[in-house]
């Protein structure tokens, strides 16, 4: 906050704030909690123009509803951010073409971070404008917001699981080819679903 004039810090809670940053505290606004994550979503980019990934607690809705609202994220990747939430947002970021707001350190979340606030007329922008027609892309639709490509995908690994334990196969990781690069599964002379990759 300090880094960067003018700007203006949006929270859903509220902290107890004490000591002799005051002057920062006035540019800090408490957003009401909103029932409907609809409106949530709505209201983030009528207030942010970029949201800071609160490590170690980050965003898991709330990231994937700024990111839908076309607001940028920066987050922490680095091996103190890699738990789940951070990972949230570190994987979207690289699917959406924006590694750059991946920071591998505190020090590089921070300078993204007043980066994004500073220069708005070409970092902002072209990362805002890159997030927005990622949202708007159709035919095909961009992976990351293709609900649909991520159920049937989802699907193939748990019917590969599936099968892996009917034949008794031992635990091992389950790579799956996107849905819409593999034909459908056929049946094998014991009934059972055969992956076939084009």
């Amino acid at each position: 906050v300090e880094g960067i004039p003018n700007i203006q810090k949006f929270v859903k809670s509220h902290p107890e704030f004490s000591g002799s940053k005051q002057h920062l505290v006035d540019r800090i606004h408490f957003l009401p909690w909103e029932n409907s994550p609809f409106d949530n979503q709505r209201r983030m980019s009528d207030f942010c123009n970029v949201v800071l990934d609160s490590h170690p607690y980050n965003g898991h809705t709330t990231a994937a509803d700024s990111l839908y609202a076309g607001v940028p994220i920066v987050t922490l990747s680095n091996e103190f951010g890699m738990d789940m939430g951070g990972l949230v947002t570190t994987s979207g970021n690289i699917v959406l073409g924006m590694p750059e707001l991946n920071a591998g350190s505190y020090a590089a979340y921070t300078e993204i971070g007043v980066r994004m606030g500073l220069d708005t007329d070409r970092i902002y922008t072209r990362t805002r404008t890159r997030l927005v027609e990622s949202c708007l892309q159709t035919a095909p639709m961009h992976p990351f917001w293709d609900v649909s490509r991520y159920t049937r995908n989802l699907e193939r690994g748990l019917s590969e699981a599936f099968r892996r334990y009917v034949m008794e196969e031992p635990w091992d990781h389950i790579s799956i080819v996107d849905a819409d690069d593999v034909n459908e599964h056929v049946q094998n002379d014991g009934g059972v679903p055969v992956w076939q990759e084009l």
